[in-house]
């Protein structure tokens, strides 16, 4: 009986372990049709309408290439799911200005209990989208999570959250780029507009927690009416209040309009005691405020709570005002850690910080000392960057615990971290100063390196960061074949590594 029962169970166990198949639907603007089944790239739809409104399980997939429009979809999505186009350069979902947003992730009217929705966007643009309300291109209600991973948005416009409005939910955004998105004032209508990419709202309505992961994206040349010309982060008492921002760049963005006395491209406000508020290795520069208050930042601003951010590894610069002054970093309160942070403010860090928790913090950095690039260029990587010279005071200058182990680019940072989104590959030794001893020969195109005892790894990147080999070492001496040009070689060990720049000609 004892056996029987066992058997039993378990089979009553995998009967209810057995993973849920997807389905995955294909959508091709140019060759479908809706009177397809749409199970193979060629007997897809035509309309990504037909797509959505089908009876879709979680874990189904809809995959598209070609131009579509908003007008296709519009709608609820109460289903977790996944949207992939091709790539983004043939994946392109446009709106028509004015407009309606995309898509509402979950349902304010439904109970947060039973919301689960976590829909996944990749690959792809949305170009136009506009709404006069919240979310240009998508509102996501509470307890739900949108992903979006290599994703342009680009042009997009609403009151609140030009791009993106997560109320009392959850946003991960990787690799994206977001240009020219708006939250714009609706004249006599609204008075307030916030968040021209990405606006986050617990509020004080809602229980809920308010989460946004921001990780090697570009925000270029956004603008808002009122606060948050990148992003806006508010968080009050209620839940949990969750914010990480790295090894993104904020380059261009504005305050504008007759509403624009608070900061900034990031504005963060946070009163919850819940709280875990961290950016991180950022480079904020170049972004502008239309107006001469020297409240309304153009660069980051954060007010709330005290001992609840963590700010740690950005360079803040150059975002000015209307009167020419600088204008990075307005933080009232004071912070859990200031570390390693580089500016050309005349700005207390210390002030500003929890005693202990602060050091390292550069002020009043020229232009020449820091070696930032004056414009974006494509220096490797899903986004353009800022670059920083190999002589920048940036260099190997960050905080190490806590930093991303790679950039913007996804290029390994090696030591004690740049300061900045961005990692110079060109110096020739790394941090702590340890000096390796390596030597090296090269004929006819062949590099021969010796003394490599304790070194464990290799890895040689192009000159614009792209990843040529990785190669385990073993004893002291590694080959290196390669055609004629400029070649970073990282080796790492325990406890040291060295950067060396090798020309092949």
């Amino acid at each position: 009986m004892k056996t029987k029962f066992t058997l039993a169970l378990f089979a009553f166990i995998l009967m209810f372990n057995v993973p849920i198949s997807s389905t995955t639907y294909f959508v091709r603007s140019a060759t479908g049709s809706d009177s397809n089944d749409g199970l193979t790239p060629a007997s897809a739809f035509l309309t990504l309408g037909k797509a959505v409104n089908l009876s879709l399980t979680d874990g189904d997939v809809i995959n598209i290439s070609g131009t579509f429009n908003y007008a296709e979809l519009n709608k609820f999505m109460l289903k977790s799911i996944s949207i992939v186009g091709d790539n983004k350069s043939t994946a392109i979902i446009k709106g028509t200005l004015p407009g309606a947003n995309f898509l509402s992730i979950g349902n304010s009217a439904t109970p947060v209990s039973v919301l689960v929705e976590n829909v996944t966007i990749q690959d792809f643009d949305f170009w136009d989208g506009s709404t006069q309300t919240e979310g240009g291109v998508f509102r996501v209600y509470k307890g739900s999570t949108l992903t979006c991973k290599n994703v342009n948005f680009i042009n997009n416009q609403a009151v609140v959250g030009g791009a993106v409005n997560l109320l009392a939910s959850t946003g991960i955004f990787e690799d994206c780029y977001f240009y020219n998105n708006r939250a714009k004032l609706r004249p006599s209508v609204n008075t307030n507009a916030f968040g021209a990419a990405i606006q986050v709202n617990a509020g004080s309505s809602y229980s809920e927690d308010a989460s946004l992961t921001v990780d090697r994206c570009l925000f270029e040349d956004n603008s808002t009416d009122n606060s948050g010309a990148a992003i806006r982060y508010i968080a009050a008492t209620k839940g949990a209040a969750n914010l990480l921002i790295q090894n993104s760049t904020f380059v261009g963005n504005t305050l504008k309009g007759s509403n624009s006395t608070t900061g900034g491209s990031i504005q963060i406000q946070v009163t919850s005691e819940v709280s875990d508020i961290k950016i991180i290795n950022n480079t904020i520069a170049y972004n502008y405020s239309e107006f001469n208050n020297v409240t309304a930042l153009a660069g980051l601003s954060v007010s709330g709570n005290d001992d609840k951010l963590i700010l740690m590894n950005n360079i803040l610069y150059s975002n000015t005002n209307a009167a020419g002054a600088s204008v990075s970093i307005l933080n009232t309160k004071k912070n859990k850690e200031s570390r390693n942070n580089i500016t050309d403010q005349d700005y207390d860090f210390e002030a500003n910080t929890t005693s202990g928790a602060s050091s390292s913090n550069f002020i009043n950095v020229t232009g020449e000392a820091l070696g930032l690039s004056s414009s974006l260029s494509d220096n490797g990587g899903e986004t353009k960057t800022l670059a920083i010279n190999a002589t920048s005071v940036a260099v190997n200058a960050g905080y190490s615990t806590g930093a991303p182990l790679v950039d913007q680019r996804n290029i390994a940072r090696v030591g004690n971290p740049d300061v900045g989104a961005y990692e110079n590959l060109t110096t020739t030794t790394g941090s702590n100063n340890y000096l390796s001893g390596i030597k090296y020969s090269q004929l006819d195109g062949e590099t021969i390196f010796k003394n490599l005892e304790g070194f464990k790894t290799v890895k040689v990147y192009d000159t614009v960061g792209k990843l040529v080999t990785n190669v385990a070492l073993f004893g002291d001496s590694y080959r290196l074949i390669a055609n004629s040009g400029i070649y970073f070689l990282h080796f790492e060990g325990t406890n040291k590594h060295s950067i060396i720049k090798l020309i092949v000609k």
